[in-house]
């Protein structure tokens, strides 16, 4: 399957801040939730892939 990536698409979440960008991708990516998230500063990056019939999508997300 890895010979069908073509490139990472990459997603850059921005916003208010204490609006819960992290806690939307973490919850996208590892499928959690913690209420007690701490305040991010930098760049976290979250990883995960979709997987279509007929592609397989990498995804950096960004916060």
């Amino acid at each position: 399957m890895d010979e069908d990536v073509l490139t990472t698409l990459k997603i850059l979440t921005i916003g208010e801040s204490g609006v819960g960008k992290p806690s939307l991708l973490l919850r996208f990516t590892d499928d959690t939730f913690d209420l007690e998230l701490a305040a991010t500063i930098g760049k976290p990056v979250f990883k995960n892939s979709v997987e279509m019939p007929s592609i397989f999508l990498p995804l950096g997300c960004f916060v």
